[in-house]
């Protein structure tokens, strides 16, 4: 059955989409451990998990969700994946900033926060791998 899905979507998502779900777990243990275990600000936490993910998430998705398309030279797609993250992240910071802002349940469990901007920024970061990253 899962087959079955599988190729009827647009290729590499599925194994994006768990990819991503890795990823999100790497960055919510990062934030966890920082804003609680090394009593940084989430704000702070934010930008050092992130940078904990990206390059994790980068890695599987080479490996599995594009091997297909993934570049001999990984200087200049890890660049162009990098700056599609950005994008990603930028997105994902606003989500995670209003939420933060606007909800005292956020500012208590910053991981909620980052769990909306994730779902929020996921859309524009598999179109950035797909056709900027991994081109082939």
């Amino acid at each position: 059955m899962i087959q079955a899905i599988a190729t009827r979507l647009p290729y590499g998502l599925l194994p994006f989409l768990v990819v991503g779900t890795v990823g999100f777990g790497v960055d919510a243990v990062a934030l966890a451990l920082l804003t609680h275990g090394a009593g940084l600000g989430p704000y702070g936490a934010r930008v050092l998990s992130f940078t904990v993910a990206v390059s994790a998430t980068y890695g599987l998705n080479r490996a599995w969700s594009f091997r297909i398309r993934a570049s001999v030279r990984r200087g200049p797609e890890y660049a162009r994946y990098l700056a599609v993250q950005i994008g990603g992240v930028a997105i994902n910071f606003a989500c995670f900033a209003l939420c933060i802002e606007t909800w005292a349940v956020f500012t208590a469990y910053p991981v909620l926060a980052l769990a909306v901007g994730a779902i929020v920024a996921m859309a524009w970061n598999y179109a950035g791998a797909r056709l900027f990253t991994f081109r082939g």
